[in-house]
């Protein structure tokens, strides 16, 4: 198994049973194979680009390689497959199991398609959950001759309603008719019930017809005579009186079932390799490349996540929340947020919205709608608050008293990082001006906050463009992708920054190496038991390390711990178990790399003073407790060479510490960041 075009230490039989089968051994047997799942195996990650070779020994370079920037891109395959060998490349959301190669053709199981190009279920008034039955190919061809569209099953249900005496299709701009309309519609009932349908077309003209139900008659059908060059503004069933249970069965337009795109489909828009952003119109769905998810390393409480990471879920009782990948600082995105269970607006709320990630990364409680600039609304039965925490709490504010949302509700966000400027959205509209201000210069993630003790939410469901949009984005605004992100400032984050293991050796001078750069700061931690942080740097120079887990001043470690940095790495020395590379224990170390200097340089139109230089090292942490008395933290990083004055004193040991807190837990908040993106990356088995 390669994962970025390297060879995998994970225990490849654990992932076995959902890459194909259940046992190796069994592959190309007259047995049923199975992929994604069988009996006690589940596959836990998604699939871009299946390819399976028979009879051939490739090798993960026969499907990539590594770019100019030491990024592993897929490529095409251009070899043949054997006998028994297919190609599932998923291009066609409604034909999930279509071997792209051949005839090896796979059988779906419990994946849900993509469905038409147009989200239609909600254009139905009445129906619920059951009005997709109303556009699935799959479930109108049981009751129906496609060939001939006569009804051969008249015990159909479709898209049916309880709760009142009349639904009504209101097509978003109408559809238009070149030659033929067939509407299937009824009443679910046994009892004789005459409903009546009426299509009405923009130029005001209608045609009606009546059905009337028996016993397991339940669904006729209407052929309009006047449809052709015409367009339907809406159409109507209606029951009599108090009567209720009509039903829509489907819609043939011009020799085809009108069919919707499915919001909860299976197939999603979520590839390592980027597509072109100018495709991005707003409508979800459109775009390859990483999307935001939930990120289960952020779950707190009772919240974990599922469904590929795109539900979080929650439960009845107790508090949690969850956050999501992908921060973004610039540009303007949108996704939405749907939800799975009841709404009790009596006992709890439910908070929806963003955090800056400097503020979610030093939050300590359940309740991150409290992060300092946390942006959020919740909602009762007829109000909508707008709320911002202060850190310690939360300031809330009627944002919209004409109407609050609930469970049957999408709420869509559109984050501007450029204004900045925060707008929610229920249902499409705009529920009006946020009321409080988004602050300037953050990196933002969006959160669910769960805090309920009773019956309520349990399922909020994330699309962040990877599927169609139930609503299309405001204008200028993108799905919230790898592919719509600025161009990176360092393309290969791996020569600024790295992690590498190893395992201890006492007394024993040891190169740790494989950095592509020569390490500034390193960070060491003891993997194999609970000890203090080392923290290493070339300002104060080889041996001086702080404990960033706690409060002391710098110490001095002699000719042990850290003794160099070197080209690629550095060099560990330890024979009295200090911590960082002791006999019987494993280590991590987190290397970065510093900028050199914030000299002004010019290239050409190119200047170095127009860049962002906050992050170059100040040698203020060159005095020998590793700090200056009365300058405040952030001179740390300012980037002073020999400036100011003023003695050490052990008071601000303290203070360098906070300073090293708040700079590597953003640092670390990155990196987290992107290995979650690194882990949707093409796996590919050989």
């Amino acid at each position: 198994m390669w994962v970025n075009g390297v060879e995998s230490p994970l225990d490849y039989a654990a992932y076995w049973g959902g890459l194909i089968t259940g046992n190796i051994s069994d592959v190309n047997t007259t047995i049923q194979h199975q992929i994604g799942a069988r009996s006690g195996y589940a596959c836990d990650f998604y699939l871009a680009d299946y390819h399976w070779i028979d009879g051939q020994g490739l090798t993960q370079n026969d499907f990539g390689a590594f770019d100019d920037n030491g990024v592993w891109q897929a490529a095409e395959y251009t070899g043949t497959y054997g006998t028994n060998g297919f190609h599932l490349d998923f291009a066609d959301g409604n034909d999930i199991g279509n071997d792209a190669a051949g005839s090896n053709n796979w059988t779906v199981n419990n994946l849900t398609a993509t469905g038409g190009a147009v989200n239609y279920l909600d254009s139905i008034t009445g129906g619920g959950s059951y009005n997709h039955n109303a556009f699935s190919t799959s479930y109108i061809s049981n009751y129906v001759n496609t060939s001939t569209w006569a009804i051969t099953n008249t015990a159909w249900t479709g898209a049916w309603d309880s709760s009142g005496n009349t639904n009504v299709f209101t097509p978003s701009g109408g559809i238009a008719v070149s030659s033929s309309l067939i509407v299937y519609y009824g009443n679910y009932s046994n009892s004789a019930v005459t409903t009546t349908l009426t299509i009405t077309y923009t130029d005001s003209s209608t045609e009606t017809n009546t059905f009337t139900s028996g016993n397991n008659n339940w669904m006729g059908s209407f052929t309009a005579s006047n449809a052709a060059g015409k367009t339907i503004q809406s159409i109507q069933v209606a029951a009599p009186g108090s009567w209720n249970y009509q039903s829509f069965g489907g819609f043939v337009i011009d020799g085809q079932i009108l069919t919707s795109a499915n919001s909860d489909t299976d197939v999603l828009r979520d590839s390592p390799t980027n597509g072109v952003a100018t495709a991005d119109t707003g409508a979800g769905g459109e775009v390859s490349g990483n999307y935001a998810t939930w990120n289960p390393l952020t779950n707190k409480g009772v919240v974990t996540t599922s469904n590929g990471n795109l539900t979080a879920n929650a439960t009845n009782t107790n508090y949690g929340y969850t956050l999501s990948t992908i921060p973004v600082s610039s540009g303007k995105y949108y996704c939405e947020i749907s939800f799975e269970g009841t709404m009790s607006h009596n006992t709890n709320y439910s908070y929806l919205g963003i955090v800056p990630t400097d503020s979610a990364a030093n939050f300590t409680g359940q309740d991150i709608f409290r992060a300092d600039g946390a942006l959020s609304l919740d909602s009762n039965s007829s109000v909508i608050r707008g709320t911002i925490g202060t850190g310690s709490g939360e300031s809330s504010t009627t944002y919209q008293s004409s109407y609050g949302f609930d469970e049957n509700d999408t709420i869509g966000i559109a984050i501007d990082c450029d204004t900045p400027q925060v707008t929610f959205y229920k249902n499409g509209t705009s529920i009006g001006t946020f009321p409080h201000t988004m602050q300037s210069n953050k990196s933002w993630v969006l959160f669910i906050n769960d805090w309920a003790n009773g019956a309520d939410i349990t399922g909020y469901i994330l699309n962040a463009g990877q599927r169609t949009f139930k609503n299309t984005a405001p204008s200028g605004f993108k799905a919230l992708c790898t592919a719509n992100l600025p161009t990176p400032t360092i393309a290969d984050p791996s020569t600024a920054f790295d992690v590498k293991l190893w395992s201890g050796q006492t007394s024993v001078s040891t190169d740790i190496t494989g950095y592509n750069f020569s390490p500034d700061f390193a960070w060491i931690k003891n993997r194999s038991s609970a000890e203090s942080h080392f923290a290493f740097d070339t300002i104060r120079g080889a041996a001086q390390y702080l404990y960033p887990n706690l409060t002391n001043g710098e110490n001095d470690g002699g000719s042990n711990t850290l003794t160099a940095f070197n080209s690629d790495g550095f060099t560990l020395y330890d024979p009295g178990g200090w911590g960082v590379n002791a006999t019987g224990n494993n280590y991590v170390g987190w290397a970065w790399e510093a900028a050199d200097s914030n000299t002004s340089i010019s290239a050409g139109s190119l200047t170095s003073s127009i860049y962002n230089q906050d992050q170059v090292w100040s040698n203020f942490l060159s005095s020998s407790n590793g700090f200056v008395g009365g300058y405040e933290a952030t001179y740390a990083f300012d980037g002073a060479i020999n400036t100011g004055g003023g003695s050490a004193t052990n008071g601000a040991g303290g203070v360098m510490t906070f300073a090293l807190h708040l700079r590597f837990q953003c640092l670390l908040w990155k990196f987290v960041s992107i290995l979650t993106q690194q882990l949707l990356s093409p796996i590919v088995v050989l």
